[in-house]
């Protein structure tokens, strides 16, 4: 019997976190095994995750080694914790009201709910901007670095492989690799200091401070994987006394087996549905698309008749009332569909029943190495996608699988006759696409763990 060689991957986003990044470790997990590699994953206690669903435990492997070293909890994240269980409360109040409109609120328990929620918030922004570098996972180095070292001795593992997007994983690896002396493969899924709305909300000393740790890992990583070609230029420019030979471009991508287990077929409904999944955030442009679709149904009365923007997911509590405002001064409340967080599998037939799917690349320097993992679940989807992004890996994966429109993300006239060239499509029951499977399946999770397994092995043999 071939004896199985073995990488510890170091990550935070694994179910329970409900994040859709969990998805890119979770399944490469499931498909290692089948190319003579064991996985091990080392992750954090789910205790201060603040979007977690202890339902999605079901979805690791059953034969796989999970270890959860300890994860301190912070204050601002117990704080956190109590102004959730503040807001239920309140909305439960609210509802209580609504039912029973003799009673009335207390306007002096309002303030000081608003006065202690208030000072809950000055107090997390200050910890985590100034003390908590490079970020609130830092607290877990220690636990992480003892049980890496324990798990690494115990199973004799030849390869230690770390994900982002929580950078502390990295210096977890750093500090094993230092220790151990075994390779190190990190995971590039996102910018670290070259994220500019990154910098934005820090002050300019741990701006430093963090460059220079990224620099130290740097030079000790053995290689890099990055989810985009265009993310090699952007890093390389920054550290320009670093070889950036040792890399490999592995994408995310789609779980066939995931996706084989949906039968749901399209079927053209009452109203014409565009259907966003996800988060709207202040870097997304809703605040340029639906000023664009608010323009469009005013002066086209059957759109504004047909159309339903629906919106699966969460919308963040500081663009709430942005949104709202835009909806309200377009009069679109009776196109506008707002959905909470569905199970992820309810989100996929979703996007298959929806006559468009739209997606929309943030509104930032260096939007063009962004390929978030939700292309993938679309461009399976056999649905249209409307895409705003500017030019980058987006753009032409879009374009390459035949899978729907691109438009420059701040160009009204050209996300407004895409809106109506597909509407007519749908006027005359011909909105249906012609994907180039070739291409979509070069993103098959179980193709991308070949990749990978490739890279693993050819660093062991070079150790």
């Amino acid at each position: 019997m071939i004896k199985m060689k073995k990488v510890l991957i170091i990550t935070d986003t694994f179910p329970p976190y409900k994040h859709i990044g969990r998805f890119r470790i979770q399944q490469f997990a499931k498909y290692l095994t089948d190319f003579g590699w064991e996985p091990i994953i080392l992750t954090p206690t789910s205790s201060y995750l603040w979007e977690k669903d202890d339902s999605l435990l079901k979805e690791i492997p059953p034969n796989l080694r999970v270890y959860r070293p300890f994860m301190p909890p912070t204050l601002p994240a117990m704080l956190r914790n109590i102004k959730e269980s503040i807001r239920k409360k309140d909305q439960t109040e609210k509802e209580k009201i609504s039912s029973n409109k003799s009673i009335r609120p207390s306007s002096k328990k309002t303030g000081i709910k608003a006065f202690l929620s208030n000072c809950i918030n000055s107090y997390t922004r200050f910890v985590n901007k100034h003390i908590l570098i490079p970020g609130s996972q830092i607290l877990w180095l220690p636990f992480a670095v003892i049980k890496g070292i324990k798990i690494i001795r115990r199973f004799d593992v030849d390869v230690i492989f770390s994900s982002v997007p929580v950078y502390s994983n990295h210096i977890v690896a750093y500090f094993l690799k230092i220790i151990t002396r075994k390779s190190w493969v990190s995971d590039y899924r996102d910018l670290w200091t070259n994220d500019v709305t990154r910098r934005k909300r820090f002050t300019s000393f741990r701006n430093n401070f963090e460059r220079v740790i990224e620099k130290e890992l740097l030079q000790n990583m053995d290689c890099i994987t990055f989810i985009s070609s265009q993310m090699i230029p952007v890093i390389s420019s920054e550290f320009p006394d670093i070889s950036f030979r040792n890399t490999a471009i592995i994408t995310n991508g789609f779980d066939p087996e995931m996706m084989s287990g949906l039968t749901v077929k399209y079927i053209k409904g009452e109203y014409f549905n565009i259907l966003y999944t996800g988060r709207i955030t202040p870097h997304r442009h809703h605040n340029l698309f639906l000023p664009s679709v608010g323009k469009l149904i005013s002066a086209n009365a059957d759109l504004k008749r047909d159309l339903k923007l629906v919106f699966i997911g969460q919308i963040l509590e500081q663009e709430k009332v942005h949104f709202d405002k835009i909806v309200n001064n377009y009069s679109m409340q009776k196109n506008i569909i707002i959905s909470s967080w569905l199970a992820h599998q309810e989100i996929l037939m979703r996007q298959r029943q929806a006559d468009i799917l739209l997606l929309i690349v943030d509104d930032v320097k260096f939007a063009n190495v962004m390929l978030p993992g939700k292309v993938f679940e679309y461009i399976v989807s056999k649905r249209p996608i409307l895409t705003l992004a500017p030019e980058g890996d987006t753009k032409t994966t879009i374009e390459k699988t035949r899978t729907g429109f691109v438009v420059p993300p701040k160009n009204e006239e050209m996300i407004q006759k895409a809106i109506l060239h597909y509407y007519q499509l749908w006027e005359n029951n011909q909105l249906f696409i012609n994907p180039d499977w070739k291409e979509i399946n070069k993103f098959n999770r179980v193709n991308l763990t070949k990749k990978l397994v490739n890279l693993l092995n050819t660093i062991v043999q070079n150790s």
